[in-house]
């Protein structure tokens, strides 16, 4: 999954701090038909599905 959350929602990027809204991966292990993972608030998360 890929998520993008700043420590504050108010907190934006700019030129002297570009990354504070920067792609964060993590990689879900176990997955079945039905699973649960927990993400960041206020966050927006991208998940990645890869069926094979």
């Amino acid at each position: 999954m890929t998520s993008r959350t700043p420590d504050l929602i108010t907190t934006p990027n700019t030129l002297a701090d570009p990354g504070t809204w920067v792609p964060r991966t993590s990689t879900v292990t176990g997955v079945a038909a039905s699973f649960t993972s927990a993400v960041p608030p206020l966050s927006v998360t991208v998940p990645e599905l890869v069926l094979t």
